[in-house]
């Protein structure tokens, strides 16, 4: 049995190939929890037509579902294109709307609000980390603070709406 860090993110990397398949079980688990999630959310949102914009997924679970309900749903993520996911992660786009996006960059991410306009529904899950000691390095703990924490203010200032 192999012991892994706590919290380690490589999980993901490893997973990345079989993302789409229902081949690894805590993959089967990330995507059995959405519809207890929108369970509640079902209840006081008809989601047919609402403008969704879904960060840092890339095309995942939650906005897949969201389409399925009849939201028109744009997610982002830090390729060029979603044609880079498609191969190398199997990921499936039907549906969905993609734009690449930078979080850090505050005048690209004004121009997507300014592009998009109004949006009902903003999900932030952009995040990263950097384990191994890195994390104590100045530039990378500035990468981190500027994903995880500035970009989400940032985000919610560029589309907040008023």
């Amino acid at each position: 049995m192999t012991t892994r860090q706590r919290n380690d993110l490589t999980i993901y990397d490893a997973a990345a190939a079989q993302w789409w398949s229902d081949d690894i079980k805590w993959v089967r688990t990330l995507k059995s929890m959405v519809p207890g999630r929108l369970r509640w959310f079902d209840r006081h949102v008809d989601w047919t037509g609402k403008r969704v914009l879904d960060l840092g997924c890339a095309g995942g679970f939650m906005a897949e579902a969201l389409a399925a309900r009849g939201a028109e749903v744009v997610v982002t993520g830090t390729r060029p294109d979603e044609g880079d996911y498609l191969e190398a992660e199997d990921a499936d786009f039907t549906g969905l709307t993609y734009r690449q996006l930078d979080v850090t960059d505050r005048v690209v991410a004004a121009a997507l609000a300014d592009e998009l306009g109004p949006v009902d529904t903003l999900i932030q899950s952009q995040g990263i980390v950097r384990y191994g000691r890195q994390e104590f390095a100045r530039d990378v703990w500035d990468d981190v603070i500027d994903v995880n924490l500035n970009s989400v203010m940032d985000i919610a200032r560029a589309f907040h709406a008023g």
